[in-house]
């Protein structure tokens, strides 16, 4: 087979990847937030009972190609949060760009419970159908945390962020910085529907066991 015949193959491989990787994130995230309606409801009351504020944070992260995009999750700290992170011991002597306190007081009591249920994530299918993320890829980062990385890692950009993703399974809170990379473009290089199932699945058994999870 020559050069050009593989190329068109593979495209043809791709953008049919591409298909039905969008007609799973569309249907997947409209049967969800149907279906978790209830728990949506619930849970955006126990936030206003809790904490005053909004029910929603929404934050500025890096989508596909660099594009900033609003990720929306359930509010689980309060609304002073940005302010107080850099006065924090913990965060002043990280050594990743990022850093996920384990003990974070600016978590309020609800918060730390859907936290640990990650039901504060199940927003984000608003994300998904809007095309803005999918169901698996790298987890958007922010701003700050993308000025760490390099050329080479820039390369987590050239597909949508996910809900869920190779290094969410791997190691979720619990992994530094330049293996987040490793497992970001280990997916991009790799990717399929059957790397995608397999990740699906393995995130709903780190969830349901709490792995990593505060």
């Amino acid at each position: 087979m020559d050069t050009l015949a593989v190329c068109l193959e593979r495209s043809w491989v791709v953008n049919l990847y591409l298909v039905t990787e969008r007609f799973v994130d569309i249907l997947g995230s409209a049967v969800g937030l149907m279906l978790l309606s209830p728990v949506m409801l619930l849970v955006s009351l126990g936030i206003k009972l809790s904490s005053p504020g909004p029910v929603f944070f929404r934050q500025k992260r890096a989508g596909m190609d660099g594009k900033l995009i609003d990720v929306i999750k359930f509010r689980t700290m309060y609304v002073d949060a940005e302010d107080v992170l850099t006065n924090l011991t913990e965060y002043k002597n990280r050594a990743e760009p990022f850093v996920k306190l384990k003990k974070d007081p600016r978590v309020f009591h609800f918060g730390q419970l859907i936290r640990k249920t990650s039901i504060d994530e199940i927003p984000q299918l608003l994300n998904i159908l809007w095309g803005q993320m999918s169901f698996v890829g790298p987890r958007p980062l922010v701003p700050c945390e993308m000025e760490h990385c390099n050329g080479v890692q820039l390369k987590r950009l050239y597909v949508k962020p996910g809900l869920t993703g190779l290094a969410q399974i791997e190691g979720r809170t619990d992994i530094t910085f330049e293996k987040l990379m490793a497992l970001d473009l280990e997916y991009v290089k790799n990717r399929s529907l059957w790397m995608d199932a397999k990740i699906l699945f393995k995130t709903v058994v780190k969830v349901m066991r709490q792995d990593g999870a505060y």
